[in-house]
């Protein structure tokens, strides 16, 4: 694995370790600290990666700008781009904890997702149909459940096409 390759995972990684969830019935924007301690770990990495004009508003809405690297007497003009991403995701009755399974030499086949509770996603199911084309491939990330999916949560039942309960 490069090493861009490993900085962009791990980063991946540390992003959905911060627990997220909104809080219903909350008035406050943001509702919830953790949706302030993501965006703050946004702001200093956006500082790092030198972004100018980083901005952290009251209602934790993070702006920043890249300036254009366009080379040296470049007169014509090009479009200006823009990223816009939710730091919160919907509480829907599961653990605001996330624990991905990177799987490394992905050989096919079922994948157990949750051994402890025998959840297993079964290959020849969709949308895990289409793990095949990750084989050989030097890595796999899941969520767990796969899309945090759990056999208490209100998702999936048994069953379910996405899933086999064992």
């Amino acid at each position: 694995m490069s090493q861009l390759t490993q900085q962009l995972l791990d980063r991946f990684l540390r992003y959905v370790n911060i627990p997220s969830q909104s809080k219903a019935g909350v008035a406050a924007v943001p509702s919830t600290p953790d949706q302030w301690h993501m965006a703050q770990q946004l702001e200093a990495e956006l500082e790092v990666m030198d972004l100018e004009n980083i901005q952290l508003s009251d209602r934790c809405v993070l702006t920043g700008m890249l300036p254009a690297n366009l080379p040296a007497g470049f007169t014509g003009t090009v479009p200006k781009i823009g990223f816009c991403c939710h730091l919160d995701t919907v509480d829907v009755n599961l653990s605001p904890q996330v624990h991905p399974q990177v799987i490394r030499n992905y050989p096919g086949g079922d994948v157990v997702l949750n051994a402890d509770k025998n959840i297993v996603m079964k290959a020849a199911r969709q949308p895990a149909r289409r793990l095949h084309r990750h084989r050989a491939q030097n890595r796999l990330l899941l969520p767990p459940g796969y899309g945090g999916c759990e056999p208490e949560s209100p998702g999936p039942s048994p069953g379910d096409p996405e899933l086999s309960w064992g």
